[in-house]
């Protein structure tokens, strides 16, 4: 099986409360400064206090949807991304 990770850092922080409240699934493991979510058997989705957001096994189109999702939660956004 092909597995495809990608992590970028978009902003100096993100609201994790915030952000944990406006997605729409519950995380399988959160810490103060760390969201994990499972989003089915092959996805993963891990979403750092400062900036940093893991996609583990998502397509192009789908991170890239999830990312402007975010844009609201992050505080300082970075142009351009770094991964």
């Amino acid at each position: 099986m092909k597995v495809k990770a990608v992590s970028y850092q978009i902003a100096e922080g993100i609201d994790l409360r915030a952000f944990r409240k406006g997605f729409p699934a519950e995380p399988a493991h959160e810490e103060a400064d760390e969201l994990f979510y499972t989003v089915d058997e092959d996805r993963h989705l891990s979403v750092l206090q400062y900036g940093l957001v893991s996609f583990l096994n998502y397509d192009d189109v789908r991170a890239a949807e999830l990312l402007r999702f975010m844009i609201p939660y992050c505080k300082h956004l970075l142009e351009p991304r770094l991964s």
